[in-house]
């Protein structure tokens, strides 16, 4: 995954797709962007690896504006994001 890129729930390697999903909000469960982020911020402070936490940040900026709008539809985003502050 390179900085300033979002998770896509569909293998890059699989079938051809006119555009790849990248959901970015919770629905029944959270979102991949979000999970992504956690464990990048989870394994920037475990390992001491700051690019984990450069990738964890263009995810949080690539929808930040979006998850200020709605803050209900990104509670698993903005929950990774405080968990970051820490």
């Amino acid at each position: 995954m390179n900085a300033g890129s979002a998770v896509s729930t569909s293998a890059t390697d699989g079938e051809k797709l006119i555009a790849r999903s990248k959901q970015p909000h919770d629905g029944p469960i959270p979102s991949a962007n979000a999970v992504q982020a956690r464990n990048l911020v989870r394994l920037a402070i475990l390992t001491g690896n700051k690019e984990y936490k450069t990738i964890a940040e263009s995810i949080f900026q690539a929808f930040g504006s979006e998850a200020q709008r709605t803050p209900t539809a990104f509670q698993s985003l903005l929950n990774a994001s405080c968990f970051q502050k820490q």
